[in-house]
């Protein structure tokens, strides 16, 4: 007997969908077909406009009000994907970072971004294990590619970013025996999101960004479009032997 049912679209859950980064994956994934659970820590004109577009095309999607430095966000995201399993989950999510040298930071700093991100990270994933089980996922953390390459003043976002990234190999390490792949992405200097926020700290002078152009091996610097088409890639079928690496998309800033 032949059945004329159509296979349901896969589900991604991105986490930090309001960002620059997380709003051009939600787009590209929207355009392969899949489902789309968005997490957003505060409403925003742009993430209205974000969700009305996605809502526009054929994809379902749903979001998620989350605030990952809240020690119950594992529940609200628990509850939200239900008994329901996820072929993908993407972490593009991580406060604003100041740039400086570590002898000017203090240990509480240090201590709110780990718990903002790394932890964040952490509390988030641990409780959608369950359903990247039940869906043999893949989970794509976005994390930075300074990681191979350390940029100074840039601790503030490396180190949390580091300890990220080893997590997502843990995850690969012990998750693969129930089909879950695991990989991050190590973005280089892009010019969306965070980028503004440095612009406007002062923190990317004119002399800063000539010296970073010097040091990346194609001639441009990346755009959130970047990150979002290597995500895509990484959740496909056609990664579906890759697990436990990092992938700078970055231009060649790390070579």
């Amino acid at each position: 007997m032949t059945s004329t049912q159509t296979p349901s679209a896969p589900t991604a859950l991105i986490l930090g969908a309001s960002g620059a980064i997380g709003s051009a994956i939600a787009r590209v994934l929207a355009e392969d077909g899949w489902d789309l659970v968005l997490t957003h820590r505060r409403d925003s004109e742009a993430f209205s406009g974000l969700v009305a577009a996605l809502s526009a095309t054929s994809a379902s999607v749903r979001t998620v009000k989350a605030d990952l430095t809240d020690q119950a966000v594992g529940e609200v995201l628990a509850e939200a994907v239900g008994p329901s399993p996820l072929q993908g989950v993407v972490y593009a999510s991580g406060p604003t970072i100041r740039m400086t040298h570590i002898s000017k930071i203090s240990p509480a700093e240090v201590r709110g971004q780990f718990e903002a991100d790394t932890l964040g990270f952490y509390t988030a994933i641990h409780a959608l294990i369950p359903a990247l089980r039940k869906g043999r996922g893949a989970l794509v953390s976005i994390t930075s590619a300074a990681i191979n390459r350390y940029a100074k003043k840039d601790m503030l976002s490396v180190a949390p970013k580091a300890a990220v990234e080893a997590m997502t190999r843990g995850i690969a390490a012990e998750e693969g025996r129930f089909g879950v792949r695991a990989n991050s992405i190590g973005v280089g200097v892009i010019d969306s999101g965070l980028w503004h926020d440095l612009m406007a700290q002062g923190a990317y002078t004119e002399e800063y960004l000539n010296a970073a152009r010097r040091a990346i091996a194609l001639p441009r610097f990346g755009t959130a479009e970047d990150i979002a088409q290597a995500t895509r890639f990484l959740l496909s079928p056609e990664a579906g032997w890759i697990s436990g690496q990092l992938l700078n998309v970055d231009g060649g800033y790390a070579l």
